[in-house]
């Protein structure tokens, strides 16, 4: 879990709080309706990108970083890939 702004995948693990706007608590709620109705269909909805990023210059190099927040700040659920291996338990003498 971690709180801020929404960092892009499925809305509905992200969860706006009182100081979101009515508009972005609305984007949100509307967002999550297009997953449900999706899935009742038997649809995999495409995981949202994250809507913040960078704009660049024409030589590719980054300039200044965009941060947007359709849905506000919150609270947001994420799954997080480890691929290493756990370290071995060490016993005390």
């Amino acid at each position: 879990m971690g709180y801020g702004f929404f960092c892009g995948g499925d809305p509905r693990k992200f969860w706006p709080d009182e100081s979101s706007t009515e508009k972005e608590i609305e984007n949100h709620k509307a967002a999550c309706k297009l997953w449900d109705e999706a899935e009742a269909r038997g649809e995999t909805p495409t995981p949202e990108a994250c809507p913040s990023g960078w704009v660049y210059d024409s030589d590719g190099k980054p300039v200044m970083h965009i941060l947007r927040a359709p849905y506000g700040i919150g609270t947001y659920e994420y799954e997080v890939e480890d691929d290493t291996e756990t370290p071995p338990t060490i016993k005390p003498k």
